[in-house]
């Protein structure tokens, strides 16, 4: 019988490692740094080995147009002050985003988010995790991290993103209700090139969940990884926002608003998968 979603995987290396970006948030009409975050800012980049970031500095929408523009610069101009001082080596590239992309005066448009472009690798030990194989009841090793990481197109795992962006639809009940999520999703490549194991945390909208893996399911063979000459399974996590904005195609038949109702709709998507 087919999973619908991982339920039971027992990961040696944690998800936490795969963190590739942080959110430093700002008081209202600030761009002054809060002391708590320099440490966690330093462990980020140290942990991560960055070499380069990319910074998008935000604005809420209290305020006139440009101003906001001008407080989203000066926030990244104290970021890329901070950075500087933990690495002065670290590569800096920043996006000013003002209030264009934000629809309130909460806290959470009034940020700056570094994002890693960019690690050294260079004594990057390989990593395996565990999965259990329930027709064997044995535990498989699969990678996270191999010589040869798995290719999409041609590209690599920022070229399945944009693929995957191009494709997915604003499930319509969602849009309605004015629902948005940045949702972490877990997957693996097979070593015949296509996706399975889906894994998309419980939580998430119905309808989210049922868009993500009908895309998924959907999309083009992989070339594998491959590992010391051999052709290995690898896990893959990204993340995904639905975000309402002006630029969304919605998806008008998604009305899915319920666990049953999800069921019923993938058990139509998934005969030939391994989902």
């Amino acid at each position: 019988m087919k999973n619908l979603f991982l339920l039971s995987l027992l990961i040696l290396l944690s998800i936490s490692s795969f963190a590739q970006t942080f959110n430093l948030y700002f008081k209202s009409d600030k761009y002054r740094i809060e002391n708590k975050y320099k440490n966690q800012v330093k462990e980020f980049l140290q942990k991560n080995k960055a070499l380069e970031v990319n910074i998008s500095g935000y604005a809420d929408t209290l305020g006139a147009y440009s101003y906001n523009k001008k407080l989203a610069q000066n926030r990244l101009e104290s970021v890329k002050k901070l950075l500087l001082n933990i690495d002065k080596n670290i590569t800096i590239n920043n996006t000013n985003n003002g209030e264009k992309r934000s629809l309130s005066g909460d806290l959470q448009y009034r940020k700056v988010e570094i994002h890693i472009t960019k690690k050294d690798e260079t004594n990057f030990s390989f990593s395996l995790c565990k999965e259990k194989n329930e027709n064997t009841n044995t535990y498989e090793e699969v990678y996270v991290i191999a010589e040869n990481m798995p290719s999409f197109e041609g590209g690599d795992i920022s070229k399945f993103k944009k693929y995957i962006k191009s494709k997915i639809q604003y499930p319509y009940i969602a849009y309605r209700n004015g629902i948005e999520s940045n949702i972490n999703i877990m997957f693996k490549v097979n070593k015949n090139g296509k996706i399975s194991k889906i894994s998309i945390p419980n939580k998430e909208h119905p309808s989210f969940i049922y868009e993500i893996i009908k895309v998924f399911n959907s999309t083009p063979k992989w070339e594998p990884a491959t590992h010391n000459g051999k052709v290995v399974d690898l896990f893959y996590t990204i993340d995904l926002q639905f975000k309402i904005n002006n630029e969304i195609i919605i998806n008008k038949k998604n009305n899915i608003d319920s666990e049953e109702k999800l069921k019923d709709k993938l058990s139509k998507i998934i005969d030939n998968s391994e989902i």
